[in-house]
């Protein structure tokens, strides 16, 4: 069974978010050093792309440090991923027409009163394999985003520090 209740936040965005909740802050957490991380090997072309890119804008806010590489390779793989799973629903759509049987309808001629059978086959029409392979791939990506505070809503709670040492509310 896991731990109840939200996940810690870290004592620097205690520190940053003011301590809203006035308890005790964790002294003798470790403070990983803040770092321009290098792209790894094993990323695929696109995926370096993104890293490039996504690494340069979270070092520049402040967030990137040493201890973020396989998070931050985990959000280019699933990022990636979204993006080509997306190509592929523009292509072949969300829905598709999966064949799930056939029917037998029996009826009467009405001119020569002979009995007649014809088969016909029905569908079902289900959302793609691939659209929500792409919506878990874009849920993941998501709440890595929100980890590294990179949508609105997450930075809207954060504080940060201006050069002259104010502190903005």
């Amino acid at each position: 069974m896991g731990k109840r209740g939200p996940k810690p936040e870290p004592t620097r965005l205690k520190l940053v978010k003011g301590n809203p909740g006035r308890r005790p802050l964790n002294k003798l957490e470790p403070e990983p050093q803040k770092k321009l991380l290098r792209c790894p090997s094993y990323l695929d072309k696109e995926e370096k792309r993104i890293w490039q890119i996504t690494a340069r804008k979270l070092y520049d806010m402040g967030v990137l440090t040493q201890a973020d590489d396989i998070a931050l390779a985990g959000f280019c793989e699933y990022y990636s991923e979204y993006r080509k799973l997306t190509e592929l629903v523009k292509k072949n759509g969300v829905f598709i027409k999966i064949k799930n049987g056939k029917e037998t309808k029996m009826f009467v001629d009405p001119e020569t009163g002979e009995k007649i059978s014809q088969e016909a086959d029905w569908y079902v029409v289900r959302r793609s394999p691939v659209a929500m392979a792409r919506d878990k791939a874009r849920a993941i990506a998501s709440r890595i985003m929100d980890e590294f505070g990179m949508k609105p809503s997450a930075r809207a709670q954060l504080r940060t520090e201006l050069e002259q040492g104010v502190v903005l509310s």
